[in-house]
């Protein structure tokens, strides 16, 4: 299984009300709260929760943040779904508070990652 923690805007680049984007992979979790105000730690699989993608001090965006556990998931892994505004969500993912993680990986359309394991 691939250690890569991959991020990905999971709906339309056009006009829209919301911008989801989905995070998966190992520690995808951790990898959310060193940025998100809210605490992820302890929260059971399948919650939402409110807070504020952070840059340091800076509030960046408004979101709420969904939360699936590696056993209730369909690939077996963590994910987290991003829910936020459309336009800050292409700006915020590619800013420097995204890359911390060594393993990152961020897709984009038309972007697939195949394992060369088989």
């Amino acid at each position: 299984m691939n250690d890569d923690i991959i991020a990905a805007v999971a709906t339309s680049r056009l006009e829209a009300a919301i911008s989801i984007i989905r995070v998966s992979g190992k520690d995808c979790i951790a990898f959310v709260q060193s940025f998100f105000s809210g605490n992820l730690t302890n929260k059971k699989s399948n919650t939402i929760n409110y807070g504020y993608i952070m840059d340091g001090d800076e509030k960046v965006d408004e979101v709420m943040v969904a939360i699936y556990r590696g056993t209730h998931t369909f690939t077996g892994e963590e994910m987290v779904e991003i829910d936020c505004r459309p336009k800050p969500s292409l700006i915020w993912l590619q800013q420097p508070m995204m890359k911390p993680a060594s393993s990152l990986y961020v897709a984009f359309r038309a972007t697939f990652r195949i394992s060369s394991k088989t």
